[in-house]
């Protein structure tokens, strides 16, 4: 039975070539995302960030937006990793 028209070529080290551009092409593109996602100011403190969340919240009333509820989220995995780093359990 032969195959034509495959995706990988039958020799190996054609298909490790193949494998490892489609893996640098997926990290470039997380990159891209990650960079087109991430706060334009990466140096911006929690401090300025609460303040930020206070403000919104009086704009948009108590109903939570969704970058104040992934914000929340966020510091409260950071809390709870931080705990975890500074009292290991015995």
């Amino acid at each position: 039975m032969e195959v034509r028209g495959s995706r990988f070529s039958k020799s190996a080290e054609e298909r490790q070539k193949m494998l490892r551009q489609r893996k640098e092409e997926m990290v470039q593109q997380a990159r891209r995302r990650y960079m087109y996602n991430s706060p334009e100011d990466p140096d911006v403190d929690l401090p300025e960030l609460e303040e930020e969340e206070e403000e919104e919240e009086e704009d948009t009333g108590p109903e939570l937006n969704l970058t104040t509820l992934r914000r929340r989220t966020m510091a409260a995995a950071a809390e709870r990793r931080m705990q975890s780093q500074q009292d290991p359990e015995p």
